[in-house]
């Protein structure tokens, strides 16, 4: 089975597959935009008899801090929630379901909270979230 770390490592290694994105696994102390950071949001449930588990992930995208312009940020944005193209979040981690082979599949449930984000930094930034499954 697949530990937390090795999880939140495949996720960052396939966002970091999108040009120009700074892909993070951890929370970062400094974070510089556009960035993707992997937070879990959930303890993994046992779903089957046969020991397949679900985690539950998050994807805080930040594209500009809002401060500098709410319109650049929405233009930021725009790439990453398209369904495809090569700055698709979705597409990039649909790229490889598996994670290079740690877990059996995941899934991109879909995007939320498109607006301003206040993620700890005393810097509000425009972003949004998404929402991703993963089974192993």
């Amino acid at each position: 089975m697949a530990e937390l770390a090795e999880v939140r490592d495949g996720l960052k290694t396939r966002l970091a597959t999108i040009t120009g994105l700074r892909a993070h696994d951890v929370w970062p102390d400094q974070v510089n935009t556009p960035a993707a950071m992997v937070r879990p949001i959930s303890d993994p449930i046992q779903e089957t008899l046969s020991g397949i588990q679900s985690w539950r992930f998050e994807i805080v995208l930040i594209g500009y801090p809002a401060q500098q312009g709410m319109a650049r940020g929405q233009e930021t944005l725009d790439g990453y929630l398209a369904a495809s193209g090569s700055q698709s979040v979705a597409a990039a981690l649909r790229g490889d379901r598996t994670l290079g082979g740690i877990v059996s599949t995941l899934d991109v449930a879909g995007w939320r909270d498109y607006g301003v984000l206040d993620i700890g930094t005393n810097i509000e930034y425009l972003g949004v979230v998404f929402d991703v499954q993963v089974w192993s």
